[in-house]
């Protein structure tokens, strides 16, 4: 079109150039154009021809820039915005799932497929509503009473939702796990030892102890005594782990550890050190427990002891006969989450974690299990799956700011997607999230598909 329009500039100056002659006034210009345009094809050719075409097409080039520069998108009668509420229908047929099991509710017509190639959103969903608004009645209970066809872990204050949807679940197919924190004799075993393949596990699981046991509004003190607690807690674990028997790799083992270091003030090694050094003399003092705990116990006395207390103290509320027995076996298999029940595709996995409302005494558990929940399934899609779980596995997070969580949850928000990894996030304002992530509280909404006001829902 350009090209013709050219030509076309081209052969009018042609034309034009044949009309103008100099000294002539209006009269003769029209009089000639005129008998020009009576035989447009004739020859008029003359020496001043080639000037006049080249100052035809320039003239036609000189007008297209100025068009297209200054052309505007005029949107007469939408000057104010043209944002409308989008049809429900259209929304579910653009996004849902024909299969009703496989998708994630959002409101009464709106539904998400599951198939994140298929909608090219991630899953996670972040719902904001006050106290009683419904979060739980809404968004929880439906999604779990569908029957998706996903494993759901779900963070259960007070037990409501167990009670409601757990023999539901259950009746249907679904393997139930529970850690339950309200009837602790009610609740299923876990230890955190069978969850260990390497050192690195070791630290990871140390550091989320000591983060999750320390209170959110402490005064921040000497990093050293942080520190050397954690290569204490280190060396105990590791020793736990690599040296003792399959069915003695708990806390109560760690306990039994602990109150065996002494500093005695004549300078006599305690229990703990003449285990260590029996370890010593039988696997050299490479061994990584031995490392570790030389690191600490080579120190002054009173600045061991102190480190002893303090492990001791952080460690004092699994003295617990009813802690002890959840934690001295393990029965959630986190390992089949994302995978099937003994290797059954088609039967998921519903795991309740019941905390009481009023007392966050215990609620460091709960971090922990989430902790070792996270790095399971990324282990087990990384090495095993090609980076994809054969099933999805959604976290349904309800009160979501009371929840400790690990210190990387916002990049494990950003990478859970491809894993086939979900979160769903109650929170009641986004104080909530800016108060606990006070840096990177924007990667939450960020990262979810859309916030849902619960209220609306």
């Amino acid at each position: 079109m350009y090209l013709i329009g050219g030509i076309a500039s081209g052969y009018g100056g042609y034309l034009l150039n044949v009309c103008y002659q100099p000294g002539k006034d209006i009269n003769y210009f029209l009089n000639r154009l005129d008998q020009v345009m009576a035989a447009p094809f004739a020859n008029y050719w003359n020496e001043t021809s080639l000037k006049a075409i080249i100052l035809g097409i320039f003239v036609y080039v000189i007008g297209m820039v100025m068009y297209v520069t200054s052309r505007k998108n005029y949107m007469p009668g939408q000057e104010f915005g043209t944002a409308v509420f989008a049809d429900p229908k259209k929304v579910a047929k653009q996004f849902a799932d024909k299969d009703e099991h496989n998708n994630l509710i959002l409101s009464q017509n709106v539904r998400l497929s599951m198939n994140t190639r298929k909608t090219r959103r991630n899953l996670n969903v972040l719902v904001i509503g006050g106290s009683g608004a419904g979060k739980t009645l809404f968004m929880v209970k439906p999604n779990l009473l569908q029957l998706s066809r996903a494993s759901q872990i779900i963070t259960d204050p007070k037990g409501e939702i167990l009670r409601c949807c757990g023999g539901m679940l259950k009746a249907h197919g679904y393997r139930i796990r529970v850690l339950n924190l309200v009837e602790m004799e009610q609740s299923n075993g876990y230890n955190p030892f069978r969850y260990i393949r390497s050192e690195t596990d070791i630290v990871k699981l140390v550091t989320n102890l000591i983060n999750n046991t320390t209170p959110k509004n402490a005064q921040p003190s000497d990093p050293f005594w942080e520190k050397a607690e954690s290569l204490y807690l280190q060396a105990i674990f590791l020793y736990v782990w690599q040296e003792c028997e399959m069915e003695k790799r708990n806390f109560r083992m760690v306990l039994q550890l602990l109150n065996e270091a002494e500093v005695h003030a004549d300078g006599s090694p305690s229990d703990l050190d003449r285990r260590f050094r029996r370890l010593e003399r039988k696997k050299g003092s490479n061994h990584p427990a031995l490392i570790q705990y030389n690191k600490v116990i080579r120190g002054a006395g009173d600045t061991v002891r102190s480190i002893i207390i303090s492990a001791n103290a952080r460690l004092g509320l699994l003295q617990n006969p009813q802690i002890l027995r959840i934690l001295d076996h393990d029965e959630m298999e986190i390992e089949e989450i994302g995978l099937g029940v003994d290797g059954d595709r088609n039967r998921k996995t519903a795991l309740f974690c019941v905390t009481p409302d009023s007392d966050k005494s215990y609620a460091f558990l709960i971090g922990m299990l989430y902790s070792q929940i996270f790095q399971e399934l990324y282990y087990q899609a990384d090495f095993h799956y090609n980076g994809k779980l054969p099933i999805n596995v959604n976290f349904m997070l309800d009160e979501f700011a009371n929840v400790p969580l690990p210190d990387d949850y916002c990049c494990l928000l950003s990478t859970m997607r491809s894993r086939n990894i979900s979160c769903t996030i109650f929170i009641q304002n986004l104080a909530q999230i800016k108060a606990l992530f006070e840096k990177t509280w924007e990667t939450i909404p960020g990262n979810c598909v859309r916030p849902e006001v619960a209220s609306a829902i």
